[in-house]
């Protein structure tokens, strides 16, 4: 098969699958030519000998030369992979229309039409670069698809087939046959699968660390609108509509695993796979985190930003992208939440009930994350119809931005429904515009002849649904942290946009992250940011001189507190105690802080597995046998309450021995977190549960092991 991508480099690809590397997930599949299978990097057989394997850039590659999808590792829960790049753009863009499930209910020579070639143009392309044709290359991206809702959920096999996409059940079990080398009806008498509660659809959608979940759940709070969408710690729910579709979701964030658990409740399941491929895009799950990353840093005014883990939180469409960037024009986050909260409730239609009595977001307790999710999304965003014909006199603003956002509305519903133009600019297919221009506004070009609407209007829509290399130069919020970014002085820093393209988008959302805090600057730890100047107080209670100083984690922001003897306290983020406001303490105290500070940012890059702290713990004699034996369970492995009371001679003593770990003031250090109930659930913990799996997700990634 003929592919123009650069080839994969071996040494790597082995060295990634037998490090189990999350990072390469969805990157290349090994094909194992043993026994006729392919397989993620993260799969958990015993790793078969590099003779016997070879590396394929695809799982389509993989299956074009024979091979059948693993059963355990499950090739098509991989994370998607950037864009297939190939020497014609059509072809780029067709795969990736493929791939969003946007291929539906077309003709080839339809299909094509939308791409602007013919279809015996489109045949030849797909031949030439990837040694399929158009039809195989759609069914086996199906055909995955039906793979993994018939190992995912207990759906009739007759509804995953026309879930995917399929006319018929008879041409969906020849299909799934000829392309997977497996029976549909087998595979799911074989394969134990995960029911779903009620009528709800239930999928796992993967994604390759670093994931920075905080940032992203913190982005929809501070815009989120009631009635639409509904944020818990660890999951994020909206209501949607997709062409005849509606329904509602929730997305749930797994850490530990890499993944989003997400609960999908629709109208008319028909449409699921273009549901769920867009909902991957909210969530920029196919975004290769550790390049972007690594490409900011090499600019110098995000080189000491923390970027790990950046994410772009999308917005499910265009118009409604369009109508938040005009109602946040020359006004604060918070006045464009209540604007848009006004629109949403004047004028969203209400989500059918049966959309929500069984669905994804009912007020029920996540067993997952032991999360309760209080308030169900019961509206769905306006559509044009329903902005077009209102007077919007309820909206507290100038006429002429009313009057932008009818415009907006008439000219999308002259346009028809902007689903498949969405899916077009995701694709990259525009109007004859953007093709001779090239230039990032081109992708909604005709929206700059509305009255009311400018470039920033149009660039803001494009970066909320998803364009990377939206650096949004005139925006109010990224001139005001460069200027705070050079001391506040007069001259504001410059951006050269060259020189962080293709990531622009990253780039604009670190900059506003700077004004909350999100993303404060670090020295030398690639996932910490630098601390502050270590401030000191008297502690009261125990009458000594204690130093003090915070610091930003990829768990949130940590305080570390010490004496002149050593560290007494590692607060979370949740901690409700106060600092004393009076600071005092002797240079001995600040050297600790700075010393521990040092240490944890080099245990959350992945460089320190044991401490070296000298530590005032105070406590009882039991306590501190406790906690001297907690800091013998060695990194990335996990004990019980009754092993460590075995441990110190005490048997029966499991009840005390878990008082005693919720007595310890230095988590992390002494590492409580490694503690976990005997029949291996998690306990309580200070930080949180979620914050537990991160630490324990992040010492098992870390030291190669499976949790």
């Amino acid at each position: 098969m003929n592919h123009a991508s650069a080839p994969l480099n071996k040494a790597i690809c082995r060295k990634a699958r037998l490090s189990r590397d999350a990072r390469f997930d969805g990157l290349f599949y090994t094909g194992v030519l043993t026994t006729g299978i392919f397989c993620r990097p993260i799969c958990p057989a015993t790793p078969p000998k590099e003779t016997n394997v070879n590396y394929y850039p695809t799982a389509s590659s993989a299956a074009q030369a024979g091979l059948r999808p693993c059963l355990r590792c499950r090739p098509e829960s991989a994370p998607g992979s950037p864009a297939w790049q190939g020497v014609q753009t059509t072809l780029s863009r067709a795969v990736k229309l493929i791939d969003q499930g946007e291929w539906r209910g077309q003709s080839l020579a339809q299909f094509a039409a939308r791409l602007g070639v013919s279809d015996r143009y489109l045949r030849k392309l797909f031949t030439e670069q990837m040694g399929i044709s158009p039809l195989k290359y759609a069914n086996f991206t199906r055909t995955l698809f039906a793979k993994q809702l018939l190992q995912q959920s207990n759906l009739p096999v007759t509804e995953v087939a026309a879930m995917a996409g399929f006319g018929s059940t008879r041409r969906f079990n020849t299909v799934f046959a000829e392309l997977l080398g497996l029976n549909p009806r087998l595979l799911r008498r074989t394969q134990a699968y995960e029911a779903a509660a009620g009528n709800t659809l239930s999928v796992s959608l993967s994604y390759r660390p670093p994931y920075n979940w905080v940032a992203v759940r913190e982005f929809y709070r501070l815009r989120q609108i009631p009635g639409l969408e509904a944020l818990g710690d660890t999951s994020y729910s909206r209501s949607f509509r997709y062409q005849q579709c509606e329904g509602v979701f929730t997305a749930t964030h797994l850490p530990d695993k890499n993944s989003f658990r997400v609960d999908l409740a629709l109208s008319h399941p028909e449409h699921s796979l273009a549901v769920i491929q867009r909902i991957r895009r909210l969530l920029d799950l196919d975004a290769d985190a550790g390049a972007i990353a690594s490409h900011l840093a090499n600019n110098p005014l995000f080189a000491d930003l923390n970027s790990t883990g950046i994410r772009l939180p999308g917005m499910w469409s265009a118009f409604e992208a369009g109508v938040r960037a005009i109602l946040g024009q020359q006004v604060s986050v918070k006045a464009a939440q209540n604007l848009v909260t006004r629109l949403v409730t004047e004028l969203g239609k209400p989500l059918p009930a049966n959309e929500t009595a069984n669905g994804a977001t009912n007020e029920t307790t996540n067993e997952t994350t032991n999360e309760t999710t209080s308030k169900i999304p019961t509206l769905l965003f306006p559509e044009p119809e329903a902005v077009a014909a209102s007077n919007l006199e309820f909206l507290a603003m100038p006429n002429k931005r009313r009057q932008a956002l009818r415009l907006l509305a008439e000219h999308l519903l002259n346009q028809g429904r902007d689903e498949n133009r969405s899916a077009n600019v995701a694709a990259g297919i525009n109007n004859k515009a953007q093709e001779a221009s090239g230039c990032v506004d081109s992708l909604y070009q005709d929206w700059l002849a509305i009255p009311g609407i400018g470039p920033w209007t149009v660039q803001y829509t494009a970066f909320r649904m998803g364009h990377p290399d939206i650096f949004l130069a005139g925006d109010l919020g990224v001139k005001s942290a460069l200027k705070k970014m050079g001391d506040g002085s007069e001259q504001a820093l410059i951006v050269d946009a060259e020189t962080i393209s293709p990531w622009g988008s990253y780039a604009t959302l670190l900059l506003w992250q700077t004004l909350s805090g999100a993303a404060t600057k670090k020295p030398r730890c690639k996932t910490l940011s630098k601390p502050e100047s270590s401030n000191t107080m008297p502690n009261t209670e125990e009458q000594s001189q204690i130093a003090y100083a915070s610091l930003n984690s990829p768990i949130g922001r940590l305080t570390i507190l010490a004496d002149d003897k050593g560290i007494t306290e590692i607060r979370f983020p949740n901690n409700s105690h106060v600092l004393p406001s009076s600071p005092s303490s002797t240079g001995q105290a600040s050297e600790y802080v700075e010393r521990a500070i040092d240490q944890l940012q080099a245990y959350f890059d992945g460089h320190l597995k044991d401490f070296d702290l000298p530590l005032s713990l105070g406590g009882t004699d039991f306590q501190q046998g406790v906690w001297a034996q907690l800091q013998t369970v060695r990194y990335g492995t996990t004990a019980s309450y009754g092993q460590i009371a075995a441990a110190i001679n005490k048997p029966k003593a499991a009840r005390a021995v878990g008082m005693a770990n919720n007595k310890n003031r230095i988590p992390i250090v002494i590492p409580c977190h490694r503690i976990i109930g005997s029949n291996g659930s998690l306990t309580g913990f200070a930080g949180g549960l979620d914050t537990k799996r991160w630490l324990l997700a992040h010492e098992a990634s870390a030291s190669g092991r499976a949790l």
